[in-house]
């Protein structure tokens, strides 16, 4: 073994996009639980009001979240089309990513334990 060849890292299971769309789409998953678990239960509606600011952040974080899981479709439709960037496996790995992040927050959304700090 070189010397050179011990300081490269080992080659990643996963190429690129797959990682991107993972830690992004399951990432805005984490926090948005994170919030509705930590954070919602404390900001109470305002008197005579039905949502609270913490309802508006929450449709906002599952919209972004819908954002990312289509991002995340379309950069598996142009790996599909693009001959020089085809690899089925990626292509089924982001759209099954593109699934199952949407799917895990409505499976675990209101499941997720709220609890009320302040």
């Amino acid at each position: 073994m070189t010397p050179d060849q011990s300081r490269k890292r080992p080659a990643s299971r996963w190429p690129r996009p797959v990682r991107w769309a993972f830690t992004v789409c399951f990432g805005i998953l984490a926090f948005a639980l994170a919030f509705r678990s930590f954070i919602w239960a404390s900001w109470v509606p305002a008197p005579d009001e039905p949502y609270s600011f913490a309802d508006v952040i929450e449709i906002y974080l599952f919209f972004t979240l819908l954002l990312a899981s289509l991002g995340s479709f379309l950069l598996a439709v142009v790996m599909a089309l693009v001959k020089r960037w085809r690899d089925p496996r990626t292509v089924m790995a982001l759209c099954l990513i593109g699934v199952l992040a949407p799917l895990a927050h409505w499976v675990l959304f209101p499941l997720v334990p709220t609890f009320r700090f302040w």
